[in-house]
């Protein structure tokens, strides 16, 4: 089966960026300008029957706006305000979950790239598709930050008990790694070992 340059970006993308990818998402980013809407419909459903794709159906919670993080740390500079951090991660959720289709890398496409696939974790289907949009944003935003990204299923484990960041920014030039979370409606204990853990390691991160 021959691929565009397109379909390889969109596998590439859910093998070793993140994920899973909503219909939105996809439409988004590789035919914003595309009239006919039929066309990112057959061209995806050509990537399913082919076997590179999988789709589901997934419960999530309304996307947010992603275009600054809520708070940026690095070693040497003082701990986060964990009430005030706490109180805006949680405030942001207001509208009740909704269906929508997602897109994952199929375990063929995942083997074939060294990356992920086959496997959809439903219960973080909202948290997935906020790491999503965070790529997503680097890539429109920030090229070098989003060739850079590497996913947490790509990564080592951070440890027993230890949440595994989302993402790291790994710079081929030497820069230090950035981490990058999405903190969804984090609580203050998950925000306190999220931060104890980069602290200990030197690690600087942002928190989306």
């Amino acid at each position: 089966m021959f691929l565009t340059d397109r379909d390889s970006e969109i596998l590439r993308t859910l093998a070793l960026k993140v994920r899973l990818l909503t219909k939105a998402q996809l439409v988004a980013r590789w035919w914003p300008h595309t009239a006919d809407r039929t066309k990112p419909t057959k061209a995806v459903q050509r990537l399913i029957d082919g076997g590179f794709l999988e789709r589901y159906y997934v419960n999530v919670r309304h996307l947010r706006s992603l275009r600054n993080p809520i708070f940026t740390w690095q070693p040497g500079q003082p701990p986060p305000d964990v009430k005030q951090l706490v109180s805006r991660l949680q405030n942001r959720w207001t509208d009740p979950p909704r269906i929508v289709a997602a897109y994952i890398a199929s375990k063929f496409t995942g083997d074939w790239l060294g990356g992920r696939g086959g496997l959809l974790r439903r219960d973080d289907a909202s948290h997935d598709i906020h790491v999503t949009a965070l790529y997503l944003h680097f890539l429109a935003t920030d090229r070098e930050a989003a060739e850079a990204w590497v996913g947490e299923d790509l990564r080592p484990k951070a440890g027993y008990r230890v949440k595994d960041p989302d993402a790291f920014l790994e710079y081929s030039d030497g820069r230090p790694t950035v981490i990058i979370e999405f903190g969804g409606a984090y609580d203050a204990r998950r925000v306190q070992a999220f931060h104890k853990h980069c602290a200990e390691k030197e690690l600087r991160y942002q928190l989306w």
